[in-house]
């Protein structure tokens, strides 16, 4: 998963769900997300975006189709960029029924069920174990 071309410490996976970013400042950004991780997701916006300042905080919710009941995961995050295609957003804090809401979106959407699983085992809420241990 981890080359040199690809340092990214969770698989992403591709997930068509409604996404609305809200800034500190109010700013709503609505659209589809084109791929969601452990850590973010990239959200493509149907309307023009204007400017995101990156690293701005921001609140994220992901609505999750199919439930019998109206599911969402709500995180808060930050911009990490914000281009004509979209919005790049981390996830910095997800309480732990978004948590599970987040892993079970990522499993049921990717391409390699068996590296997510190992990824889910090998953390710690946003992070990798072994980041967690190096920050130390």
């Amino acid at each position: 998963m981890t080359s040199k071309s690809n340092r990214r410490d969770f698989t992403r996976a591709q997930a068509q769900t409604h996404v609305t970013i809200t800034t500190q400042d109010g700013a709503e950004v609505s659209g589809q997300a084109r791929d969601v991780s452990l850590s973010g997701l990239f959200v493509q916006a149907g309307s023009p975006i204007g400017k995101l300042p990156s690293g701005a905080a921001c609140q994220v919710s992901v609505s999750l189709p199919g439930a019998a009941v109206p599911l969402s995961i709500h995180a808060a995050g930050r911009i990490v960029r914000c281009t004509d295609e979209g919005i790049a957003v981390e996830f910095c804090q997800v309480d732990e029924e978004s948590m599970e809401h987040l892993r079970n979106l990522v499993r049921y959407n990717a391409a390699d069920v068996a590296q997510v699983e190992e990824e889910i085992e090998d953390s710690v809420g946003l992070r990798r174990k072994k980041e967690t241990l190096d920050d130390f």
